[in-house]
């Protein structure tokens, strides 16, 4: 009983849709008594004129022509990309340094300077002395009380003593 009841009133409803639907197509063709279809013009005069009067008023083909004149399609083509902007060319930082000055003994002619190498090595140099491997070598160029200026791949770099608490 319940199935029939409900087959019923879906039924009723699905009617009232339709009849609504059928009125609300025919007040759109037939147009409505009221001010809504005369356009502004038409307003202040007394006697509205028969074209205007309960119809309502398609626009004009040209009204079209910029809707018909707008490409709906994108190309076929992708577009060319943007040119790239080139990135400023920075030079790659060089390695730090694989020793450390400890300190520095001078004298007028035979000035002397403690460095400390990776695997723990203390080694007391001179100026000219050359320190580490062939490809990484780094020559002493001048010794002075808290700093020594040193040659690593053709740069010329100063090592300062760290820690001065002493002096």
């Amino acid at each position: 009983m319940r199935v029939r009841q409900l087959r019923i009133g879906l039924k009723a409803a699905a009617g009232l849709l339709w009849l609504g639907a059928a009125l609300a197509l025919s007040w759109a063709i037939c147009g409505s008594a009221g001010d809504i279809s005369q356009p502004a013009s038409q307003t202040t005069d007394s006697k509205p004129t028969k074209a205007v009067e309960g119809r309502f008023q398609c626009p004009a083909l040209k009204d079209f022509e910029q809707v018909w004149r707008k490409p709906l399609r994108r190309p076929l083509f992708d577009p060319p990309p943007p040119a790239a902007v080139a990135a400023p060319v920075v030079a790659p930082q060089p390695p730090p340094l694989p020793i450390k000055l400890l300190g520095t003994a001078i004298e007028l002619e035979h000035s002397l300077a403690m460095l400390a190498m990776p695997p723990n090595v203390i080694r007391v140099c001179r100026v000219g002395d050359c320190v580490g491997q062939a490809p990484n070598q780094i020559e002493i160029l001048e010794i002075e009380a808290d700093w020594v200026a040193v040659r690593s791949n053709g740069e010329k770099l100063v090592l300062k003593r760290e820690g001065n608490k002493g002096n």
